[in-house]
């Protein structure tokens, strides 16, 4: 499976919503912590570890900036009124995803320069369980 084809959607009221012209999605990592449990006792002086908590990291989306598109100006009206969103990430064979809830925590436009087409980033900060599911039809 390669990335053509895939989309990225934003939950308005109950249906999901396509974002046009994204040419890169970078989805949340997800990583754990731990916390040292190493003892005196621990054998062969080696550290041990007891997981702790779960965190959710950033996404990023980057996409032809058009300063018209209302879809786009809705992430920095999220990100000024601390609106939470639900997003997924609809693979090319349309049936599995990844979905998160996130806030919208940067909205950048990249380089403007004579030759080169406008583009804006944007930095989506998960929060709560993400899912990895597959529609059914």
């Amino acid at each position: 499976m390669w990335g053509i084809g895939t989309r990225f959607q934003k939950k308005d009221d109950q249906t999901w919503k396509d974002i046009g012209d994204i040419t890169s999605i970078t989805p949340p990592e997800s990583t754990m912590d731990v916390a040292d449990a190493t003892t005196l006792t621990s054998p062969q002086g080696r550290e041990e570890i007891v997981p702790t908590i779960l965190r959710n990291g950033e996404a990023s989306i980057t996409f032809n900036f058009d300063p018209e598109d209302v879809d786009q100006k809705s992430f920095r009206e999220d990100m000024e009124n601390r609106v939470k969103g639900s997003y997924r990430i609809l693979f090319p064979d349309e049936s599995n995803y990844y979905q998160f809830d996130a806030y919208v925590v940067g909205f950048s436009i990249g380089d403007i320069t004579p030759d080169g087409l406008l583009t804006a980033t944007v930095t989506l900060r998960a929060t709560g369980a993400p899912t990895f599911d597959k529609e059914t039809p």
